[in-house]
């Protein structure tokens, strides 16, 4: 479906009165932010999509905690790859929501061992496609909660928000620490708003936040910023 010249300017529009410095600092993506190492940037970033959802009053705070955490261990990279997260790894008390400390100790331990033998994640698209990447750590991560499972066909929001932050170029808000990757290729992070906001605009018919549905969505969006249509997700922000 081609789009208006009017909803094209209005997305636009959107995008860069919400894409600034000062959307950072109510969005996960602060935490990251404190970093200036790759490593570091990229622990950060996965650890706090990995708690991202629910309350974001409530998320914020846990992540903070974490933070503070990490960086009494060195900071993120260094913290995953030293053995202190050890010693949550039979807590069972909650972290957060659905999340457990033994989970946390799940995640930090595959990470651990990755770090081993590579140096950063996007090693997993292994053949320089976005979607291969989310299906390889579906495969590595399938034992954590929270983590897509192989083959799941939800929009996986969190994912392809973390896959944004990494991957876009010329972002003050996303980082573009990732090179193997196109931009081109990026999701729009679909979840209950952003679906309701490209319903609102005519954008999508779809009731749910499936993988298809953001496959169509971002199609739509290559048209509004051509070769970057994840950068919608600030357009659809406030909608």
């Amino acid at each position: 479906m081609a789009l208006s010249q009017d909803l094209i300017c209005f997305l636009r529009e959107q995008a860069c009165k919400y894409e600034t410095a000062d959307f950072i600092l109510a969005d996960p993506v602060q935490f990251p932010h404190r970093y200036s190492n790759n490593q570091d940037i990229e622990v950060s970033a996965f650890v706090s999509q990995w708690v991202a959802y629910g309350s974001r009053k409530v998320f914020l705070k846990v992540l903070e905690h974490i933070h503070e955490m990490m960086d009494a261990g060195g900071g993120p990279w260094n913290y995953v790859n030293g053995t202190d997260w050890q010693k949550y790894s039979e807590m069972d008390e909650v972290l957060y929501r659905f999340n457990k400390w033994s989970h946390f100790a799940a995640l930090c331990s595959i990470l651990h061992d990755w770090y081993k033998t590579h140096v950063s994640l996007q090693d997993l698209a292994t053949d320089a496609h976005a979607m291969t990447f989310v299906d390889n750590l579906a495969r590595l991560m399938q034992h954590v909660p929270g983590i897509p499972l192989p083959g799941s066909r939800s929009a996986n929001k969190r994912i392809w928000m973390f896959m944004r932050w990494m991957v876009r170029q010329n972002s003050v808000v996303d980082f573009g620490i990732w090179h193997n990757i196109s931009q081109a290729e990026l999701l729009v992070p679909v979840d209950t708003h952003v679906l309701q906001s490209a319903r609102k605009l005519g954008l999508i018919t779809s009731n749910s936040a499936s993988l298809s549905c953001a496959g169509l969505l971002s199609g739509q969006m290559n048209q509004v910023f051509p070769g970057d249509p994840a950068r919608a997700d600030f357009a659809l922000f406030c909608i």
